[in-house]
């Protein structure tokens, strides 16, 4: 989902400084970033953007964290599961505030509504 993406590269200054106050260092904070972003957009994929918009909505923490593959991504970075999730933790005010934000608000609304009419369309034509 480009709109993960683009958010990531964006705010990567941001997102880098947070990581930095949770304990990384700045190769940690430049490897987990594109791990974190991809998990984020797999999610999407496989959950439905619908469901994890939800999440960044309600900014509950907790319910996007069983979307995210910590373990992936804490055996792909060689990092304990503490630390991906003090990564994650770290990160989200700046995702959640980008979501919540008119710029992401459009893009997020269309991509919701597209995934709707895609998932009704399968079922139509199964």
């Amino acid at each position: 989902m480009n709109i993960i993406k683009d958010m990531f590269e964006s705010r990567n200054s941001e997102l880098i400084n947070n990581l930095a106050e949770a304990g990384f260092d700045p190769r940690q904070a430049e490897e987990f970033l594109p791990k974190a972003a991809a998990s984020i957009s797999e999610t999407i994929d496989s959950a439905g953007i619908d469901t994890v918009f939800q999440s960044f909505v309600s900014g509950n923490l907790t319910e996007f964290l069983n979307y995210i593959d910590v373990d992936g991504i804490s055996e792909n970075l060689d990092m304990s599961k503490d630390q991906v999730l003090a990564g994650v933790n770290a990160i989200w005010p700046t995702v959640s505030k980008f979501i919540d934000s008119d710029e992401a608000g459009a893009q997020l609304t269309a991509a919701t509504m597209f995934s709707g009419l895609a998932g009704v369309a399968r079922k139509i034509f199964k």
